[in-house]
């Protein structure tokens, strides 16, 4: 995931209130639809956080506003196998489909109730290492250890080093550098460098299980019609770092194991992370050949009638928790943000 560097923010937001940029780009940059990516909607528990996980988080209140404001601007809620018919066919009206990555339990608890009572679909894309618990969260694993200690210490490969985390900004600035350590490793150096960095801190993977969904939650959703349940990997690994047919493995495992669970098809993949350090050619041919109908990235772009032809590498629009504003959504369904992100090209794929 690529978030929106502030300062594009701060300048799409003075373009909506001055000039109606936006409004001019509409009809050629909205397209025919969009897919919104989200990850946790949960109530806003205060203090101090790590800018990078309380982004990923959205309340309920903001995804209700969201929902009705959609609707209320001309979209059809619709659901992903929805969404590949209307490409196949060129039919329908405009659309949004929700999606829900990793299979956090606020889906269950506060995600399926808002759109059960509105009678309207969505979809969850579910790791299957998180529910069944081996694996664990590692990002909420980094934000409670560098919120607990100002001071880290940390040995491998018989190379000690100390991290300092004295004060917020040293513990943006290390959140950030080991972040993008662990994204960038490969399954072989993944499960030393956890051990390492965690649990010869104190901090352990079980302490976050309770905030993934069970098996039993997993399977009572997909017994609903408004649920849609899609593959999301096994282990969240980077599918780039790894090797062709161990990548492969994590894409059609992770369909079979849900398959198995729900006793249905799983058409639908996100890639994990989902960007262009994550998720390129090779894994769009991988993931295609497990016999998805669509497969989503975290590339910013609405869904245009020519991405029929590209339904390896769908782009989303990621609703994030640092600017919960209506007024930013307006204008990623727009098109500017990607225009500003990625050029002019209003299709974006790869």
């Amino acid at each position: 995931m690529v978030p929106i560097p502030p300062a594009l923010q701060r300048a799409a937001r003075v373009a909506h209130k001055l000039v109606p940029i936006h409004e001019l780009l509409r009809p050629l940059y909205s397209g025919k639809g969009v897919i919104f990516a989200l990850h946790r909607v949960v109530p806003d528990r205060g203090g101090p956080r790590i800018a990078a996980n309380a982004s990923l988080e959205v309340t309920p209140g903001f995804l209700e506003q969201v929902i009705d404001s959609v609707i209320e601007w001309g979209y059809e809620v619709i659901s992903l196998d929805q969404l590949h018919q209307r490409l196949l066919n060129g039919t329908g009206r405009r659309f949004a489909c929700f999606t829900f990555d990793d299979g956090y339990v606020d889906t269950y608890q506060n995600v399926y109730p808002i759109f059960r009572q509105r009678g309207l679909p969505f979809a969850v894309y579910i790791t299957t290492a998180y529910i069944d618990k081996t694996m664990g969260l590692w990002h909420h694993m980094l934000e409670t250890l560098l919120l607990e200690r100002e001071e880290i210490r940390f040995s491998l490969g018989g190379r000690h080093q100390v991290f300092r985390a004295a004060d917020a900004n040293e513990k943006e600035t290390l959140n950030a550098r080991l972040s993008a350590k662990i994204i960038g490793l490969s399954s072989a150096e993944y499960p030393r460098f956890i051990e390492a960095l965690f649990e010869r801190n104190d901090v352990y993977p079980e302490q976050f299980f309770d905030r993934t969904m069970s098996w039993e939650q997993v399977e009572a959703l997909a017994r609903d019609p408004l649920v849609t349940i899609g593959a999301h990997t096994v282990n969240h690994f980077n599918l780039a770092r790894l090797p062709a047919d161990k990548a492969r493995w994590e894409i059609a495992e992770s369909k079979h194991l849900l398959e198995d669970h729900i006793g249905g098809p799983v058409a639908h993949f996100a890639y994990p992370y989902g960007g262009p350090g994550s998720a390129g050619a090779r894994e769009f041919r991988l993931a295609a050949s497990c016999g998805f109908k669509t497969m989503t990235t975290m590339r910013e772009g609405n869904i245009f009638a020519t991405h029929r032809n590209h339904l390896s590498c769908l782009p989303r629009i990621e609703v994030r928790g640092r600017h919960q504003e209506l007024a930013l959504l307006d204008l990623r369904l727009s098109g500017l943000l990607s225009i500003l992100k990625n050029g002019l090209n209003p299709v974006v794929t790869v």
